[in-house]
Order: structure tokens, then sequence, then C-alpha cells
């Protein structure tokens, strides 16, 4: 179709004048105006669009609500974890070997010393319960323990609220820095709902006044010169420095 310029009458393809006017026609103008000036038409298009946000709307609200709910349903699954059932000599034999280490740094003497699981979750049992004697309720520390893989520690964090249990679970790689023993994250998740990467650092500032609270003698770790973690132990190495 022509739209005439000056009546706006729309004409024919073909026509040199308007059917209308007379007015000689832009040929270069050629369109289709008439559905765009028809008030049925554009209301038919607009309801049309209107249909189609709705429609995209509608999935993404869904989607959002769907991907909630899995994120909300993963954070509360309980994760695979192994628990280990301590026994007394498990947190001697840990002392034990802790005077070792210590010993051994104030001798100046190289050693060589592999704690197991058990003797590591003794460890952290004895130190919660005695950070959590005599302190009020609320800011008891909760079940914390411990699990080693290659080349990684993964701390469990176990809180109970009622008839719910919460998992929150902190990987982290030992590396020696500046002389010094540090424990870089990994990894990390609430139940079984993995953690962004992105989100690891400030995940890490949740769980670190939890394992600062431990002090775990770490005048003598930093002097460890080598951690190797294996499954299900952790191998201190001690070399005299210069």
């Amino acid at each position: 179709m022509i739209v005439c310029p000056h009546c706006g009458k729309d004409n024919e393809l073909g026509r040199i004048f308007c059917l209308n006017c007379g007015a000689k026609l832009d040929l270069n103008a050629i369109g289709a105006p008439s559905s765009a000036r028809n008030p049925a038409i554009r209301k038919a298009k607009r309801a049309i669009r209107a249909k189609m946000y709705h429609g995209i709307f509608k999935v993404v609200k869904v989607g959002m609500i769907a991907f909630s709910s899995a994120m909300i349903t993963l954070i509360f699954l309980p994760p695979t974890i192994v628990r280990y059932k301590t026994a007394p000599e498990d947190s001697d034999s840990f002392e034990e070997k802790k005077f070792q280490l210590e010993d051994a740094v104030n001798d100046g003497t190289p050693i060589t010393l592999s704690f197991s699981e058990l003797e590591i979750n003794a460890m952290l049992k004895n130190y919660v319960k005695a950070l959590n004697h005599g302190v009020k309720s609320e800011v008891v520390l909760p079940t914390i323990y411990a699990q080693i893989d290659q080349d990684e520690l993964t701390l469990v964090i176990e809180r109970q609220w009622k008839f719910i249990h919460i998992y929150l679970l902190y990987t982290t790689k030992p590396v020696i820095r500046e002389n010094k023993v540090r424990f870089e994250p990994v990894g990390g998740s609430i139940g079984r709902f993995r953690l962004h990467p992105l989100l690891l650092p400030h995940y890490a500032g949740l769980i670190a006044p939890l394992w600062e609270r431990f002090k775990f003698d770490k005048q003598t770790l930093d002097q460890v010169g080598e951690i190797k973690l294996t499954p299900n132990f952790a191998t201190l190495v001690y070399t005299k420095k210069p």
C-alpha cells in the first residue's frame, strides 16, 4: 500500500496519484500503515504483546520458584558425611603426639607425626566440650568434626534447632606461606547446596571465628614445615629451621 502524504489515504500499489485527493504519490514510501492506524488492530497487537509478556513473566516466576524450592531442599538435606565414634584412647593418643611435636619444636629436633581422623575428632570434641562449659546456651558451640581426604580437610559444623539439623561444610587446603600454616578455602556447602566459589571468602568469614576459638597451639603449628593430607590421616613434618 502507498499512503498519500496529503490526506493519508491508503492507495493500492501501482497508482501514481491519490484516489482520494489526486495528489501525486511518493512511490518510495511504500508501506502498510493501515494496520498501524486501525484502532482494532492496534488493540489486538497490544493484547498479543501483553499476553506474550505475561507468559514470559509466568515462566520466569515458575523457574524462580522451582530453583528456590530446590535450593531450600538441598540446604536441609544432610550431606554425605562419615561419623566416627571416638574413644578415650584416641584423645590420649592425640595429646601424646601433640606433646611430642611441642618437644621436638622446642629442642629443634626434626620429627614426622601422623594424626588419624579419630584422633583429630577426639581433639575437636574435647575442645568444644571445654569451650561450652559454663557458657550460655545461645553461645554454645555446635558439634564440629573433621573429614580428611587427599590434600583437603573438611570442617563439618552441625547445628541443631529443635528438630532441624543444619550442616555447614568448609573445605580447606593447608599451605605453608611466609613460614606459617594457612588453610585456603577450596569449597563449601550448606547441606547439599554447594556454594559458588565467589561466595567462599564470605563463607570463610563466618567459619573463621569458630575455628579461631579452638586456638590449636597456633605457635607450634606455625613451626611445621609441611602438612600432608591423605584419606583419614594428617601428617605433620617438622624440620629444624635455620
